[in-house]
Order: structure tokens, then C-alpha cells, then sequence
């Protein structure tokens, strides 16, 4: 049996102060149907498969977000 192999990526709306996310940014992040924790640094940590890091990362990026791999 093969396990899948997930990391952990922080996602946020920008470094200013109360940076806001649009709907549009949250639905992309709701689509990768899994839990979305937000952390004390103001960032959303999003769990995915880890074969699929640099995809997801460029996809959230189009829709505006700062990507930070590996947390």
C-alpha cells in the first residue's frame, strides 16, 4: 500500500498590515478539499500532496497570494 506524501504549504493575502482576501482567493483554496488552518502569523496553512507543491503554489499565486512552501 502506498502512502501519499503531503507538505504543508502558509498562504497569505500579502505582508501589509489586515491584508484581505477576495472570494475569489478563498474559493481556489477551498477547492484543494482539505482543512485550511490559520496560524498565529497571520497565514493559512494548506495541506497538500506533496507531488502537487509547485502546480497548487503557481495557481494560488495567479490568484494573488504569497506562497510559502515547506512550513
Amino acid at each position: 500500500m502506498l502512502s501519499i506524501q503531503k507538505v504543508t504549504i502558509a498562504v497569505n493575502g500579502g505582508i501589509e498590515f489586515g491584508a484581505k482576501l477576495t472570494p475569489k482567493q478563498l474559493m481556489i483554496l477551498s477547492s484543494y478539499d482539505t482543512e485550511i488552518e490559520l496560524s498565529t502569523f497571520q497565514q493559512l496553512y494548506v495541506e497538500v500532496r506533496k507531488e502537487d507543491v509547485k502546480q497548487i503554489s503557481q495557481e494560488l499565486q495567479e490568484f494573488g497570494l504569497k506562497v510559502i512552501w515547506s512550513v
